[in-house]
């Protein structure tokens, strides 16, 4: 139902499809409505997609009663929606795709932990988040499966050594950290990251040495 011109409010009736395990509701006018909790109790949901569908307020934590979400997509360049932590997600360990875009998640510190711990995510967008802090101390522990990892235009206001590194022997594809106030040297890391074919680290306060020069970016 993508594209749909659909809006209002979801009636709670849809709850009874009971075996529907893919909903697609994006790009509508939800007309800044909450997402309904009732949502968390199609267990059978595998594919979520509620981007760019106007919604807003608290995203709810019955998502995480979700059995096996394989894909979820509520971001949105318009959203006005917000967590106050992720700990509901916890539980989402056949999680493949999470994008949570222009989503508030400045009120969760925990929340690289708890992406860490998505043993089997492997695409993250979390771009325009109003985090601060990529919690050097804790890294992306489980991230092995990652093949792409988008954090554009949020301010971490650090250097990247301490919680990329393990990511060296990764199978990443896409790394995108633009515009995120990183400082200091780009670390050796990087270099082993052999499936690497995107790497964006643009708009930042980075610095490499090449040939015994030195260079800002």
């Amino acid at each position: 139902l993508s594209v749909k011109h659909v809006g209002g409010k979801i009636n709670p009736s849809l709850i009874e499809l009971e075996f529907l395990n893919y909903l697609d509701l994006s790009d509508n006018f939800f007309n800044c409505t909450s997402i309904p909790s009732f949502l968390g109790s199609m267990v059978n949901l595998t594919h979520l997609d509620l981007h760019d569908a106007q919604f807003c307020g608290h995203i709810p934590h019955q998502l995480g009663n979700l059995s096996s979400p394989c894909y979820l997509n509520l971001g949105g360049y318009e959203s006005n929606l917000y967590v106050d932590n992720l700990h509901w997600m916890f539980h989402l360990s056949s999680m493949q795709h999470l994008d949570l875009s222009h989503t508030n998640l400045h009120w969760d510190v925990d929340w690289l932990q708890i992406i860490s711990s998505l043993s089997s995510l492997l695409e993250l967008f979390l771009n325009d988040c109003q985090f601060d802090s990529l919690t050097p101390s804790v890294g992306f522990a489980n991230s092995m499966s990652l093949r792409v990892i988008d954090l554009f235009e949020n301010l971490s206001n650090q250097e990247i050594s301490n919680w990329l590194s393990n990511l060296s022997t990764s199978l990443l594809e896409y790394l995108d950290l633009v515009d995120n106030s990183l400082s200091g040297k780009i670390p050796d890391s990087l270099g082993q990251l052999k499936h690497l074919t995107v790497l964006d680290l643009s708009i930042n306060w980075l610095i490499i040495f090449w040939q015994e020069q030195l260079y800002y970016f």
